[in-house]
C-alpha cells in the first residue's frame, strides 16, 4: 500500500492500478475480505481517472463481483453499490424528468432506467446487505479499521459490521428524496405505537404489501437493530443512539400530524429516563431543549408554550 501511495502521488495511475490488481489476486487467495474491498475501491477510483463510460464498467464490475462473493464481503458490496446508485440519482437527478416509467427493467445499464426501477434496485441492495444478520452482527467493526474514516468515540455506537451497515441503510432511507417515487397506497406509519418503547415496537407487525416502500424498510430495518441491541446489555450507548434516531424517523413520517409532536415530545421524555446513564443521555437532552425552543419560537407572543419555557429549556441545557 506505500508503494501504490507513491506511484498515485506521483501520477502513475496506471501502475497504481495493476499493483491494486495484484493485492486483489493475493487477498481472494487468502479470503481476505478487508483487502478485498480496499483495493477494488482503489481500483473504481483509477477506471473512473483511466476510462471513459466508467460508471457502467465499475458498476458492471461490483455485480459480478456480488454474484461471486459470500459473507461480509458480498454485504459491503451490495451497500457501495447500493450508495453508487444513490449518487448517480443526485448528481443526474434532471435526467428523470422526461424518462417513461416501464414495468420491467429495459437494460441492465442504470444510466438508462427510469425513477422507479433506479429506486427499487437501491432499495434492493441496502436490504440485501442485511440479510445475513448473524455474520454481521458477529463481526467486530475494529476487523475493518482500514476501510473506514473514524471519529473519536464512535466505536461504541458502530461496534460491529451490522451496526455499520444497518446506519448507512437507515441514511438513505431517512432522505426525503428516497420517498419521491412513493405510490399512493404505500405503506404508511399510521399509528401512535411506533412510538411506543424499543421493546414494544419490536413487536409490531407490519404490512408487508409494499416491501419496496422507504418508510416500510427503515422500520423494518429498525425493529431488527433494536431486536439486536436489546440484547446486549453492556451498550447502552448504541442501543440508545438507534433508538433516538427510530423516534426521529417515526416523527417525520408519522401520517397524523394534528398529534404528531405531542407523541414526538412524550416520547423524547421517555427516552431521556430510560437512558440517563449512558453517554447518549446528552443527544437526547439536547434534543429536547431544542423541541422546546423551536416550539416557543413558533408560538404567538400571547400564546403559552405548552412544552415548558425558555428557562426549562436552558435548565435542560445546563443537565
Amino acid at each position: 500500500w506505500k508503494s501504490i501511495a507513491k506511484l498515485e502521488n506521483d501520477g502513475k495511475t496506471k501502475e497504481a492500478q495493476a499493483a491494486v490488481e495484484k493485492i486483489i489476486t493475493s487477498a481472494k487467495k487468502e479470503n481476505n475480505t478487508t483487502q478485498i474491498v480496499k483495493a477494488s475501491l482503489y481500483k473504481y477510483k483509477y477506471m473512473m481517472t483511466l476510462q471513459e463510460q466508467s460508471e457502467l464498467k465499475i458498476v458492471t464490475e461490483i455485480k459480478s463481483s456480488i454474484a461471486q462473493a459470500s459473507g461480509n464481503e458480498k454485504a459491503i458490496l451490495q451497500s457501495i453499490l447500493a450508495e453508487l446508485y444513490w449518487q448517480y440519482y443526485n448528481e443526474n437527478s434532471w435526467k428523470f424528468s422526461n424518462r417513461t416509467e416501464t414495468a420491467e427493467k429495459q437494460s441492465d445499464d442504470f444510466q438508462t432506467w427510469d425513477l422507479k426501477t433506479l429506486f427499487k434496485e437501491i432499495n434492493k441492495n441496502y436490504v440485501a446487505s442485511l440479510e445475513n444478520k448473524e455474520l454481521l452482527q458477529k463481526t467486530k467493526l475494529e476487523d475493518f479499521k482500514i476501510l473506514l474514516n473514524e471519529e473519536k468515540g464512535s466505536k461504541v455506537f458502530r461496534p460491529t459490521l451490522y451496526d455499520l451497515l444497518a446506519n448507512r441503510a437507515i441514511d438513505y432511507f431517512n432522505d426525503s428524496k428516497s420517498n419521491i417515487d412513493r405510490p399512493a397506497d404505500a405503506f404508511s406509519i399510521d399509528s401512535a405505537s411506533y412510538f411506543e418503547t424499543a421493546t414494544k415496537f419490536v413487536t409490531l407487525k407490519l404490512d408487508t404489501s409494499d416491501v419496496n416502500s422507504g418508510d416500510f424498510n427503515t422500520i423494518k430495518i429498525y425493529q431488527d437493530l433494536l431486536i439486536f441491541r436489546l440484547k446486549d446489555k453492556a451498550n447502552l450507548d448504541a442501543l440508545a443512539d438507534a433508538d433516538l434516531k427510530r423516534i426521529q424517523f417515526v416523527k417525520e413520517h408519522y401520517f397524523n400530524k394534528s398529534e404528531n409532536e405531542a407523541l414526538y415530545f412524550t416520547a423524547l421524555k421517555r427516552l431521556k429516563t430510560e437512558y440517563s446513564k449512558c453517554n447518549t443521555a446528552a443527544t437526547i437532552c439536547y434534543e429536547i431543549a431544542n423541541y422546546i425552543i423551536s416550539e416557543n419560537q413558533n408560538k404567538e407572543e400571547a400564546q403559552v408554550s405548552t412544552v415548558g419555557s425558555l428557562k426549562d429549556a436552558l435548565a435542560i441545557c445546563d443537565e
